[in-house]
């Protein structure tokens, strides 16, 4: 994440330990207090791994369709031929 300054809500001047995926934000623990009814909150260790994962499994997916493009490209060059 930030650094610790960058990683303090504006709001309460506590540290931003979670993150709220209803309201796509990070949050404070006094601040989670408010978003009981959010039942997507979660600490923010937990949403950036998420996050991590998610991201490698669209970048796996973008690759082997890039590598299927390249085939399909292959295949249609030696056809030409």
């Amino acid at each position: 994440m930030m650094d610790l300054q960058q990683r303090k809500g504006l709001e309460h001047n506590k540290l931003l330990e979670f993150c709220c995926r209803e309201h796509i934000s990070y949050i404070c623990c006094v601040c989670l207090a408010s978003h009981k009814t959010c039942t997507t909150s979660h600490p923010v260790q937990e949403a950036e791994a998420e996050k991590e994962s998610h991201l490698k499994n669209r970048l796996t997916e973008l690759y082997n369709q890039g590598e299927k493009a390249s085939q399909a490209l292959d295949e249609v060059r030696m056809q030409q031929r």
